[in-house]
């Protein structure tokens, strides 16, 4: 009977795959694998192994023939590492740019291959490394990254992004007041309606209120204004939603002068009646 002629070969895999071992002994019976790993042999004909990290390893096969003659074969099995696709981005405003941070590691020249969620157009893809792209609507989009390592082993990994609406606010302007009077918060109305955050800006304190702030703006006394015209103050409302800022609202606030009386001295002779007083004001018109 003729001895057996051990012979195999695997396949290259990447770590944490199954190497699968083609056995292609000729006039073999039994057989006994030793996979150079230090693992148990195995005695299946056509084994499949999982190495447990990055090597070349020394796999030998043991094949006794019928007539219980041995012979043996070494062979390499290399093992390559696995990359791993990762990436994050932060919520973008409508509008605006979503920025991909690629925290993929991956070995010699990668290949990458993106694409953004976006159902309403089939060329939201890329195959840069870190790609931005520019959502058409807000919501939330289900991102996905294919990348294929210099080695030729692949990794895949998702992310959701959310694309933020812009935030719009409202707001009137009330009527004139008088020095003194309390001028209250004023009333905004914002889309939408919850989640909203303002800031506000005031280019005229002498108004009584504060050059700027956040929130809404707070109720103030209004200044006094010694001028025979109004006195105007610009509040500038912003709206913001999830750091997305929105366009701006104003209100005017308007302090009236505070009226002043002016009479001129009478002279008066001893018993002598007194005109009528005739009293003056500034502003013109304003009742006595």
């Amino acid at each position: 009977m003729p001895a057996p002629v051990p012979a195999f070969v695997t396949n290259t895999v990447c770590v944490g795959s199954l190497t699968t071992f083609t056995n292609n002994t000729t006039s073999g019976v039994s057989y006994s694998w030793s996979f150079g790993d230090g693992s148990a042999l195995s005695t299946v004909t056509n084994p499949t192994h999982t190495y447990p990290v990055v090597n070349t390893y020394s796999a030998t096969l043991i094949a006794t023939g019928a007539n219980t003659c041995t012979a043996s074969v070494t062979m390499p099995v290399v093992v390559k590492p696995q990359p791993t696709a990762s990436f994050n981005a932060p919520t973008a405003c409508l509008g605006s740019p979503t920025i991909f941070n690629n925290t993929s590691v991956s070995t010699g020249t990668t290949n990458y291959s993106w694409n953004f969620g976006d159902a309403s157009t089939t060329t939201d893809t890329s195959s840069i490394k870190n790609p931005s792209y520019t959502y058409p609507a807000p919501g939330v989009y289900t991102v996905s990254l294919a990348l294929t390592a210099g080695t030729g082993c692949s990794a895949n990994a998702t992310f959701t992004v959310l694309v933020s609406p812009l935030p719009s606010v409202s707001v009137t302007s009330p009527p004139p007041f008088c020095p003194g009077s309390t001028v209250p918060s004023p009333v905004l109305t914002s889309t939408p309606s919850t989640g909203v955050t303002y800031s506000w800006s005031n280019n005229n304190t002498a108004i009584g209120l504060g050059a700027n702030g956040s929130g809404v703006p707070p109720p103030f006394i209004a200044g006094q204004n010694t001028n025979t015209s109004n006195l105007i103050g610009i509040i500038t409302i912003t709206p913001y939603l999830n750091g997305c800022a929105g366009s701006p609202a104003t209100q005017t606030i308007i302090i009236q002068p505070a009226p002043v009386i002016i009479q001129g001295a009478v002279e008066l002779c001893p018993n002598q009646v007194s005109p009528a007083i005739v009293l003056n004001t500034i502003p013109a018109g304003i009742a006595a």
